[in-house]
């Protein structure tokens, strides 16, 4: 049979059989449904082992190199999602073509980690993208069926929690259920929670699910379905509550994986009906996320503490003259409030057309001659690719601090990056802009050309974890016949990433950026052009609470070292910001 390949065959000391096969041509693309040819060759396997009993069956999903494009990962979110669910498909079908002669079924999905080929080549890829299939018998002196943890054992003199209660096992599960089906889901968690010892226990972990979904405790529930489905794979009840706690966090990804194992294991039909009205909502929500357009509104307000809210010196005298309140460091509370627009239209051939507006205004209590109010808004088209994207378009800005024009800016800016692995990719941006400060300060009016690189290397794993870089120079070019404000910037950023659960995300970043200026100030003290070094830390913590609502945790520090001691100056900054959706 084509793409079929059998790798190796043994028989140990024992004569117990072992086999690994390779496999090609079961799915077509980006599909993990197995196809007429596919389930030939599975059967073709199955037929050789009829005979044996006691199977342990190993099945790997593999891909090529190619990145999943990114107008397609609302399928698979990555090469890592589509091979573990080809290789779920093999696996299902195999356990249900050799029913009970099965002891134990593991399954992986590898992407693109294990080549066996030179993916440079279209034969190469085609060779990569494969599932293996080990199959053997134990010896007779190896366990096929792992045993169930014991339970945990107190320690001396400790009662065990489970004395919280008298009630057997099943006991609570019964009392347990009735609750739940007579909509006393309180009353359930309440039980169940008094007796913890039971936790690893199938039945009582699903029930322990239910009660915490029905408390809107999502992603508690969400880990107790995972230890049920460790322990017992085919437990349909906790895969179906398990994709319907992912289509609530807009998982879909993972929820599309939980459906489809489902549907493998050929349920009665009215399971079968609720699996496919769940698909069919996944297929509304692809169907609308395509739509040519979306709007989206939010609203944002803010609290926290700015150790320098005027970026200022904590000098007193410079030169010989006394410095104003608003010239030297001042610590604030602050509270801020603001909201925006976003526009996505969906253009032919991979175009996305994106304009945003967005205004805010923050109040300094104890440093109200700083009170800002900053507008920002932009345009950008941006085309993507299996392998890359582009961008161009316009931004700005106008910031008035204390009602009168601080600053503002206008800029063109262009982008791109290219995939060069299915984890790492590569790229570089340009920027023109012009920055035109207010009357009295219009010697620091500059035009600015900036350039940079970027890379993003994506960790394998599903924590969505990634690290990230960008390398940039520039250069400002004043506007006014002798002004000291042209320079040279160059610098670097490091940041990092970390999605611990589909609602929690952590970010942190660090920064330096040196500027040489052209000119020397305040030459009575000074005989060399100044320079700044402006390093900058920040970590984000973000929490999506539900559909509509984040709660976002920021640090910010930054500090201005500089041979011009009037512009030399540390700020810490901290805030909480809860941001609503529309």
């Amino acid at each position: 049979m084509l793409g079929l390949l059998m790798t190796s065959a043994s028989w140990g000391s024992d004569a117990k059989p072992e086999a690994k096969y390779l496999l090609s041509g079961l799915f077509e693309t980006r599909r993990a449904e197995l196809s007429a040819t596919g389930r030939q060759q599975l059967d073709d396997i199955v037929a050789q082992w009829k005979a044996e009993r006691a199977l342990i069956v190993t099945v790997v999903g593999h891909t090529d190199s190619i990145p999943i494009a990114p107008q397609n990962r609302h399928e698979y979110p990555d090469n890592y999602a589509l091979s573990e669910a080809r290789a779920t498909t093999v696996a299902n079908y195999l356990r249900g073509m050799f029913d009970e002669s099965v002891a134990r079924l593991s399954v992986q999905g590898r992407g693109p980690d294990d080549p066996i080929a030179d993916n440079a080549t279209a034969a190469g890829r085609k060779r990569n993208r494969r599932v293996e299939i080990l199959i053997r018998v134990p010896s007779s002196d190896q366990p096929t069926v792992q045993e169930e943890p014991a339970p945990p054992v107190a320690e001396p003199g400790v009662e065990p929690e489970q004395s919280q209660g008298n009630l057997s096992f099943d006991d609570v599960v019964a009392q347990a259920n009735t609750r739940l089906t007579e909509g006393d889901g309180q009353g359930a968690l309440a039980l169940l929670q008094d007796y913890p010892d039971f936790v690893g226990n199938p039945d009582y972990d699903y029930l322990l699910a239910l009660a915490l979904r029905s408390q809107g405790r999502h992603e508690e529930a969400m880990f107790a379905l995972e230890r049920v489905i460790t322990i017992d794979p085919k437990f349909a009840g906790a895969r179906m509550e398990l994709a319907q706690i992912y289509m609530g966090l807009g998982a879909e990804a993972d929820a599309r994986r939980e459906l489809s194992y489902l549907q493998g294991l050929n349920p009665p039909p009215a399971a079968q009906a609720a699996i496919a009205q769940a698909l069919a909502q996944l297929d509304k929500n692809k169907s609308r996320g395509s739509s040519s357009k979306t709007l989206r509104y939010y609203a944002r307000s803010a609290a926290g503490f700015d150790g320098n809210a005027n970026s200022a010196t904590d000098l007193n005298n410079f030169l010989g003259f006394t410095l104003s309140e608003s010239s030297r460091e001042t610590a604030s509370g602050f509270s801020e409030f603001g909201g925006g627009v976003q526009y996505l239209g969906q253009v032919k051939n991979g175009r996305q057309l994106i304009a945003y507006g967005d205004l805010a205004h923050r109040f300094n209590f104890d440093a109200s001659f700083v009170n800002a109010t900053t507008g920002r808004g932009g345009v950008t088209m941006r085309w993507r690719s299996e392998t890359q994207t582009k961008s161009i378009g316009l931004q700005t800005y106008r910031q008035n601090v204390s009602g009168d024009l601080n600053s503002q800016g206008l800029g063109l800016v262009g982008s791109w990056s290219f995939n060069l692995t299915s984890q790492f990719s590569l790229g570089g941006f340009g920027r023109f802009g012009l920055v035109r400060f207010g009357d009295d300060q219009e010697v620091r009016d500059v035009d600015q050309y900036v350039a940079g690189a970027t890379l993003n290397y994506r960790f394998p794993s599903r924590l969505k974890a990634n690290v990230s870089g960008v390398l940039l120079y520039g250069n400002d070019q004043a506007t006014q016949e002798g002004s000291r404000y042209d320079r040279d910037f160059y610098g670097f950023r490091m940041g990092g990433g970390l999605q611990f659960t589909p609602k929690v995300r952590a970010e942190a970043y660090g920064s330096l950026l040196q500027s040489d200026f052209d000119a020397v100030f305040f030459p009575e003290q000074f005989s060399s052009p100044r320079e700044d070094t402006l390093v900058q830390f920040g970590t984000r913590v973000s929490w999506r609470l539900n559909d509509h609502w984040t709660l976002d945790h920021l640090w910010r520090y930054q500090e201005n070292d500089t041979d011009v001691s009037v512009f030399d100056y540390d700020r810490v900054e901290t805030q909480i910001t809860a941001t609503r959706l529309w």
